[in-house]
């Protein structure tokens, strides 16, 4: 009985002494490259690993569109994005936002940016309708592509001279946006950078740029002039189009070709001074500029394209340079207050109806070297006219009688004049 109740009593006695299963706590998760995680309501993506005593950098956002913001997208309470953030008791440096990172973040009133950060990804605050004017840090040195576009709160705005690349569209449709600041050293002006920015009253272009792109400032109808630099070299399609404020214009030395729709339909513009070294203009390249009266051509140009001044109804009178080779189909047609025209001594060609319905055109005077070809057809009859002229061509369709023409072919002077009889030298 007493050895059988020891015998318990020691089995009982083992199995307590026996030692307790061990439990060993979890690892801490390494970060790695791409991992996301938020701190204070902000989405974070890490983007390269510390090494030593260089800090790893994160990006606001995880460059996605509005399907996942770097925070809630009805967000209506300004924000400050921090110069560094803990992850995983590992210290990081803020250096970019995000492509679209706060797109469609249409409530977000204001958003402070650190002056660590490098980048502002495309779209970045694309379409954050309430978002006030944000001070761009001279740390930043790229602007991706619509990284401002459709702020329509924005009044004003500075670009830092540290932006060394501006995408497309930047500012594109900020309807209240008056001022702007353009750093010297910029060189290109992307494609409607400032386009639909119509409440723009002013811009000065820095003698550094060198392109201004496609409808970089289309229908900014509240700007009354511009200057183009002699170091710019191109402006593209449409880049001023429908700027319906536009009075007044100097292209400078640099550029040498307006292409098509540059100016289009500038119904205010008044004054045009176009460089020494502008050798083509472009179709419709100043059609609709209704209130033209000034019109300085430069010393230069070879070619008018077809339609470049149609309808430009206050000019009324026309000097073409003698460099000029050649003008396009229908390139003053509707000119209607049109009354003299003269031209150069290099021209070659006159396409149809390029003076056609210019009703008050009266003198045409003309020196055209040896083996012009003019494309008109005039219907001359001296006996039964007296001499006179009708403009029945194809160029001058619509236009009054011409008071005078002279042609200088192969050495030989002709002239026709109203009333008097044909001379013959």
């Amino acid at each position: 009985m007493l050895a059988s109740l020891a015998l318990t009593l020691g089995l009982v006695l083992g199995l307590t002494a026996s030692p307790a299963p061990q439990t060993f706590a979890e690892p801490l998760k390494t970060a790695t490259v791409s991992d996301t995680f938020i701190e204070g309501g902000i989405t974070y993506k890490i983007i390269s690993e510390g090494s030593g005593s260089t800090p790893g950098t994160v990006q606001v956002g995880v460059n996605t569109t509005n399907t996942n913001p770097a925070i809630n997208i009805n967000t209506a309470t300004p924000i400050t994005i921090p110069q560094s953030v803990a992850y995983s008791s590992t210290t990081y440096i803020v250096v970019a936002i995000g492509d679209g990172a706060f797109m469609d973040c249409a409530a977000l009133p204001a958003v402070s940016l650190p002056n660590t950060l490098a980048r502002i990804g495309s779209y970045a605050f694309g379409d954050c309708s309430a978002l006030g004017n944000v001070s761009i840090p001279s740390s930043v040195t790229s602007i991706g592509d619509y990284a401002f576009g459709g702020c329509d709160a924005f009044t004003s705005t500075s670009i830092p001279s540290s932006v060394t690349e501006l995408g497309n569209s930047i500012f594109e449709s900020c309807d209240n946006l008056a001022s702007v600041q353009l750093p010297n050293g910029l060189t290109k002006i992307g494609q409607t950078m400032f386009g639909g920015c119509t409440s723009l009253a002013s811009i000065t272009i820095p003698d550094s740029v060198q392109s201004i792109g496609d409808k970089a400032f289309a229908t900014c109808n509240s700007l009354s002039s511009v200057t183009i630099p002699n170091s710019v070299q191109s402006i593209g399609m449409g880049a001023f189009a429908m700027c319906n404020g536009l009075e007044n214009v100097v292209i400078g030395n640099g550029v040498q070709a307006i292409v098509e729709d540059t100016f289009l339909e500038c119904l205010a513009l008044k004054s045009l001074v176009i460089g020494n070294n502008v050798q083509t203009i472009g179709t419709e390249a100043f059609a609709g500029a209704t209130s033209l009266t000034q019109l300085d051509l430069g010393t230069g140009l070879k070619s008018i394209g077809d339609q470049a001044f149609s309808s430009c109804t206050s000019l009324t009178n026309l000097v073409l340079p003698d460099s000029l080779e050649s003008v396009g189909s229908d390139a003053f047609i509707l000119c209607s207050k049109l009354e003299t025209i003269s031209f150069g001594t290099g021209l070659k060609s006159i396409g149809s109806d390029a003076f056609s319905f210019c009703a008050k055109l009266n003198e045409f005077l003309a020196e055209f070297s040896d083996g012009v070809s003019v494309m008109l057809t005039l219907t001359v009859d001296v006996q039964s006219s007296g001499g006179q002229i009708p403009a029945t061509g194809d160029n001058f369709l619509g236009s009054a009688w011409l008071a005078s023409l002279a042609l200088l072919l192969a050495g030989t002077a002709v002239l026709f004049a109203a009333g008097a009889r044909r001379r013959r030298n």
